[in-house]
C-alpha cells in the first residue's frame, strides 16, 4: 500500500488540489491536521482522506512524526511525504518510485540542481543547514537539499526515520535530523531533482525554526559547542557568526542578503 502524509496548517486554499492531484499515485491519503483554525481537516475528510487532527499546534516535524508511526503501524509499504500548500507536485512520485524499485531505502527531492528562482535567503539558510549536516556526518550528505520535506520512504527505513526525529526537533528541523539519521545508519539513500516552488511572499527563517534547529545540533557532535554560540548569539539578539562552504558565488551576496531579512535571522559569514 502506498501512502501519502502530508502534515498541513490552516492550507485550506491549497489543500483541495493537492488531494485531487495525489489519488492517482497512491493508495492513502494521510493528512496530518496541526490544529488548523480553517477548513483543512474538514476538506480532507470530505475527500475521502485518512484525517488525525493535532489537538494543539505541535509544529511540522511533530506532524509528520506522527504520520510515520501510523504508516509504520499499518501495511504501508511505500510511504510519501509532502507538502500541503502546492510547493510539490504528485507526479514527482511516478519519477521517484523507480529509484525505490532498484534498491534506495529513502528517495531525497532536491530542489537545487538548478537556482534560478529560490529565494536568496532560502539559498543562504539552506546551505547553511547543509554544511551543519556536512559537518556532523563527517561527509558531504548525498542530497544538496537536507530541507526539503517530499520524500518517498520505503517501509525498512521508516524506524531508522523515527528513531531521528526526537522531542527537539517538532518543528522543521525534522528534515535535518532525519536526513542525518539515514546517513549515519547508513541506508540506501538516492536523489530525485525537482523544480523549486516557492510563493511569491516567501521570506527567511523564523527565529523560532532557528532555535528548533539549533536545540537539535546542541546535541550532536561535533557541533555541540558552536551551536551553544549561535544560540546565546539569537538569545543575545547577535547577528550570528558562521563559516560557510557555500555554493553561492559571490561572497558578497551573502552579506547582501543578510541585510535584506528584517523581522527573520539575520547571518553574518566571517
Amino acid at each position: 500500500m502506498r501512502v501519502a502524509v502530508i502534515p498541513a496548517r490552516n492550507e485550506a486554499l491549497h489543500i483541495g488540489a493537492v488531494l485531487n492531484s495525489l489519488t492517482h499515485y497512491v493508495d492513502t491519503i494521510l493528512v496530518v491536521d496541526d490544529a488548523s483554525e480553517d477548513d483543512t481537516a474538514q476538506i480532507a475528510i470530505d475527500r475521502g482522506c485518512v484525517v488525525i487532527s493535532n489537538r494543539c499546534h505541535v509544529g511540522y516535524g511533530a506532524s509528520i512524526r506522527t504520520g510515520l508511526e501510523w504508516c509504520r503501524n499499518s501495511d504501508a509499504s511505500l510511504v510519501i511525504t509532502l507538502d500541503g500548500d502546492d510547493q510539490h507536485k504528485a507526479e514527482w512520485i511516478q519519477n521517484g518510485i523507480p529509484l525505490v524499485q532498484a534498491g534506495a531505502d529513502v528517495v531525497f527531492a532536491n530542489r537545487f540542481s538548478e537556482l534560478d528562482g529560490i529565494p536568496q535567503t532560502k539559498l543562504l539558510s539552506n546551505n547553511f543547514a547543509w554544511h551543519c549536516v556536512k559537518r556532523t556526518i563527517q561527509k558531504p550528505p548525498v542530497c544538496r537539499d537536507v530541507s526539503c520535506g517530499f520524500r518517498i520512504y520505503s517501509r525498512h527505513s521508516l524506524k531508522h526515520t523515527l528513531e531521528g526525529a526526537n522531542k527537539a526537533t517538532s518543528g522543521y528541523a525534522f528534515t535535518q535530523a532525519t536526513c542525518t539519521k539515514l546517513h549515519l545508519d547508513g541506508l540506501r539513500l538516492a536523489v530525485l531533482n525537482t523544480p523549486a516552488i516557492y510563493p511569491g511572499d516567501v521570506q527567511g527563517t523564523a527565529v523560532s525554526e532557528l532555535r528548533d534547529f539549533l536545540d537539535w545540533l546542541v546535541d550532536c557532535t561535533p557541533l555541540h559547542f558552536e551551536a551553544r554560540g549561535w544560540l546565546e548569539d539569537l538569545q543575545s539578539g547577535r547577528p550570528l557568526s558562521l563559516e560557510f562552504e557555500s555554493w553561492l558565488a559571490d561572497i558578497g551576496t551573502i552579506h547582501a542578503i543578510a541585510k535584506e531579512v528584517d523581522g527573520f535571522v539575520r547571518f553574518l559569514e566571517v
